[in-house]
């Protein structure tokens, strides 16, 4: 599947984001991912359960059914599977045959979302869950909206670890001089792989105060330096945005002394990107900041324009995907811009590579 290998779609043994934690309660909810319909719920006690979303007596739709207590009681002819998958009543008969039953999936909940595991289920680990330093201590964390996009999930990937784009396709909010090049962006892009996790950054150096930098930390005039992060926590979690240091000493009471002694702040965007069939993708979001940590208001003002920023994005690679769809590596051509999205996809294909070797006696994996 572009732009990976044929037949590549997607790794199965890792946590994926299936929904925010406010969308899963006493509600069946249904929710197609890697290409299989899930059904998600919360038992009494708040614990959130995800079963395959079809009963196997004839397929019928579970999210149609109904909650008895812990229990899912199909709509068509009452079977009714517990959180296990096991079917635990059939209406017409007494005994109830343990091949009766829907997979079930493990579930963990993290920084706000309930993530599934899509493989292995006994490969399914809570330490493997994605926890960036961003998330943590000394950061303010919250949440935005869940959208759906019409493209494959690879298309977000490259679209995140290009961020070169903002110039063109996010002209309006970051106000670039029009027919210039934006200031910085021929710097050199850093790479660093630790494991399965990849951190690109692009430094830029005396870009000017702008309406953006006014947006966070009030008025101000001079220069600055920023980063522009892409951090790789694989497939279902990446990490972006940026990182400010401000020159000038006039930047207003809104900008902040860093322990560094230079003014300025990090924001960091968390996109939590999901297969829902190979050409649709869910497409989850969450932010963190350093600075202005009780300011309620700036965090809805920034989730706004969040909002429009996401939007163009998607309508971006809409565009792409039915190209996308015919395409073929041979007829894409790349730039150095390209090198931290062209690793996460070799990274990524690995990934799955290494679930669906085929091996020959030994245990070595087939040429």
């Amino acid at each position: 599947m572009y732009p990976l290998e044929d037949g590549q779609l997607f790794p199965r043994n890792q946590w994926w984001v299936a929904a925010q934690s406010g969308e899963v309660g006493r509600t069946l909810l249904a929710r197609t991912l890697l290409e299989e319909e899930l059904v998600f719920y919360r038992k009494a006690n708040g614990e959130p359960v995800a079963l395959a979303g079809r009963c196997p007596h004839r397929l019928f739709p579970l999210v149609n059914g109904k909650l008895m207590g812990d229990d899912v009681a199909c709509g068509y002819h009452g079977f009714v599977f517990g959180g296990d998958g096991r079917c635990v009543h059939i209406p017409t008969q007494d005994k109830v045959p343990t091949s009766m039953r829907v997979r079930q999936y493990p579930v963990a909940e993290h920084m706000g979302w309930v993530w599934v595991w899509m493989g292995d289920p006994t490969l399914a680990d809570p330490a493997l869950l994605p926890r960036p330093a961003c998330a943590g201590p000394g950061w303010l964390f919250w949440h935005g909206i869940t959208t759906h996009i019409k493209a494959r999930y690879t298309l977000l990937l490259d679209n995140l670890f290009d961020l070169t784009h903002v110039a063109y396709v996010h002209a309006s909010v970051f106000n670039f001089p029009e027919g210039e090049d934006p200031p910085g962006f021929d710097a050199p892009l850093s790479l660093r792989v630790e494991g399965d996790h990849l951190f690109a950054a692009r430094p830029l150096c005396g870009v000017p105060y702008d309406d953006y930098a006014t947006l966070q930390f009030g008025p101000g005039q001079g220069t600055m330096d920023l980063d522009s992060p892409s951090d790789y926590h694989g497939p279902a979690l990446i990490v972006t945005g940026t990182v400010h240091r401000l020159h000038d000493e006039k930047a207003g009471s809104l900008a902040i002394m860093h322990p560094d002694g230079q003014r300025g702040g990090a924001l960091r965007v968390f996109h939590g990107v999901t297969p829902e069939t190979r050409s649709s993708t869910h497409y989850f979001s969450a932010f963190s900041r350093d600075y202005r940590l009780d300011d309620e208001a700036f965090s809805q003002q920034f989730a706004q324009i969040d909002r429009g920023i996401r939007q163009e994005d998607i309508d971006a690679l809409e565009a792409i995907e039915p190209a996308a769809a015919r395409a073929t590596t041979a007829q894409e051509q790349s730039g150095l811009q390209d090198a931290a999205g062209i690793r996460v996809r070799r990274m990524l294909s690995q990934q799955i590579a290494r679930e669906t070797a085929v091996l020959r006696p030994g245990g070595q994996p087939r040429p």
